[in-house]
């Protein structure tokens, strides 16, 4: 219906139209340099690429031109003219290094010529007071963005698979209203601004930039900063003054095999949520700032409670040594999720305890570790599958730790010895277990012992009263190749299952038969199942491995 309307404004002549959209139309204007004043919108989206045969004339006569997208098309060449009145200019694989001589670029809003030949090649400063974007992702011939002082209004910045891109204007850390600076897969960049102050800015990415060995020094407090994204760029070292970007919540380095050593204050960050190092396999040390104390734990560190959020910090395949991971764990005090998987350390150090707000704990295929000297009290998950060497004494300590831990826990390590059953109020042998309980659902401990999926879930089945079925889905640890031994899984089967609907379930007065197996697809791998009640929540008198019911009658025929 509008492009009728439009269509009407001129059927015979498409160049008097206030908008062109009809590929048609737009070619036959180009062309036949058709255009007219008249026209505001022009917006080109071949449904395949084709080439444009035009002398670059078409735009001298738009005067009022605002619109101008260009999509799926190869002009044989680039515009002689852009009107001054031009807003937006999105032209993807546009056919020259520079914009025109004659361009005025202040009433510009949008810039994207990406996958173009466009390279700033020797234009002057141009002043894009009114630039709020500019894109020019996958420009093959950009070797140098230059001076953008001339674009103060500019907020997002996209230079992303510029593979030639070796240099950043130092301008570009002074532009106080820049949002997102995107810099990814710029293999060859190797300058950046040597400092920054951006108090607008929201995300950094620098991924696989290969080539990029020094990250700028942050000069001034940064409150908006949220995301920097570092993943398998070729930084060796953080300047101590990264601690300014006081309001990042994802700092990412995985894959930076280049880096040494750590700054201190990354540990510091008061919003700070995910810290990703994983296969950073250089890491040796954490540099403490000028004037800093030995000490790099708070002294007046606050509950686990007191945290809104979780923070999770991933250590994973970065080839840690002990010594390493003696230095990093107090540094880690704020954090609720570390993750350590397949390192080489051979002790989980005493000083863990000082991670106060250590939720989660894996460690994974760390196949050389031998020693657990410690679980930090919060401590509620802990995944050590594959952990191969650990001492008798190490797993008898996780043993004991999961089976008098209170609240939501689930602990999965090799299972300890022969001799565990006798720690069990009940064992059965196989992928299910019965049980009898009246009042409130016990408090009790489920462990299971066999070989584990490698896909790390587990689903159960809880039945209640021979009718009631309750599924249960759950992750319990984060590996991801095979199981080399039989594991254990212990954890609390009340607040696996208990709901309100759960609650409505079964009878308070009486007796009821609550029976857990495993899915179809999970039991063969199952050797026995067993139950720690804990006592201390649950009364002996309320809980029965054998039929209450038959027994009664036994006791009735004896008598």
């Amino acid at each position: 219906m509008g492009r009728e309307i439009v269509r009407q404004e001129s059927p015979l002549k498409p160049g008097e139209r206030s908008r062109l959209w009809f590929s048609k139309d737009i070619l036959h204007v180009f062309k036949e340099n058709k255009g007219s004043d008249k026209t505001e919108i022009i917006m080109l989206n071949l449904l395949k690429d084709k080439a444009v045969q035009w002398d670059g004339n078409a735009l001298k006569k738009m005067e009022n031109l605002k619109i101008l997208v260009v999509e799926n098309a190869h002009f044989s060449k680039g515009p002689s003219h852009l009107p001054k009145s031009l807003r937006v200019l999105k032209w993807c694989q546009y056919p020259e290094p520079l914009l025109p001589a004659d361009c005025d670029p202040k009433k510009f809003v949008i810039l994207d010529l990406s996958m173009s030949f466009f390279s700033f090649d020797n234009q002057l400063i141009m002043k894009f007071k009114s630039l709020s974007e500019m894109k020019l992702s996958s420009c093959k011939l950009l070797k140098k963005v230059p001076d953008l002082s001339g674009a103060p209004n500019l907020k997002k910045l996209h230079l992303d698979d510029c593979k030639n891109l070796v240099e950043v204007h130092d301008s570009i850390g002074f532009l106080h209203k820049l949002e997102v600076l995107n810099l990814d897969y710029c293999t060859s960049l190797r300058v950046l601004p040597c400092g920054i102050n951006l108090p607008s800015l929201e995300t950094l990415s620098l991924r696989i930039c290969t080539s990029l060995k020094s990250f700028p020094e942050i000069l001034g407090k940064m409150e908006n900063i949220r995301y920097i994204y570092l993943n398998d760029s070729a930084i060796r070292k953080l300047p101590f003054s990264i601690g300014n970007l006081v309001g990042l919540t994802m700092l990412t380095l995985s894959g930076c095999n280049g880096l040494l050593e750590l700054p201190s204050s990354i540990f510091m960050f008061p919003k700070l949520e995910i810290l990703q190092a994983n296969s950073c396999k250089g890491l040796a040390q954490i540099k403490k700032g000028k004037g800093q104390e030995q000490e790099t734990t708070s002294s007046n560190v606050r509950d686990v409670g007191s945290f809104p959020f979780e923070r999770k910090a991933s250590f994973g395949h970065c080839c840690l040594t002990d010594e390493f991971l003696a230095t990093l764990l107090p540094c880690l005090h704020r954090v609720t999720r570390l993750y350590l998987m397949r390192n080489n350390i051979t002790i989980l150090p005493s000083c863990i305890n000082a991670c106060h707000s250590l939720t989660e704990l894996y460690l994974d295929g760390c196949k050389e570790l031998r020693e657990i000297r410690g679980l930090p009290q919060n401590i509620i998950r802990l995944s050590a599958v594959n952990c191969t060497s650990l001492t008798s004494q190490s797993k008898g300590m996780l043993l004991t730790q999961s089976l008098h831990r209170t609240g939501d826990t689930c602990f999965c390590f090799p299972v300890p010895g022969s001799t565990i059953q006798s720690l069990f109020n009940h064992c059965s042998r196989g992928p299910s277990l019965s049980f009898w309980f009246r009042g409130k659902f016990p408090m009790i401990t489920l462990c299971v012992v066999g070989a584990l999926d490698s896909c790390g879930c587990c689903v159960l089945d809880l039945f209640v009263n021979s009718s009631q079925k309750f599924p249960s889905y759950f992750k319990f640890m984060t590996i991801d190749d095979s199981v080399q031994t039989n594991h254990i899984i212990l954890f609390n089967l009340q607040l696996q299952f208990c709901s309100d609907e759960f609650e409505t379930m079964y009878t308070v007065d009486g007796w009821n038969h609550a029976e857990i197996s495993f899915s179809e697809n999970e039991r063969k791998d199952v050797e026995w199942m067993g139950v720690y009640v804990k006592e201390q929540k649950t009364s002996m008198a309320d809980i029965r491995f054998t039929n209450p019911e038959k027994m009664l009658i036994r006791r009735i025929n004896g008598s």
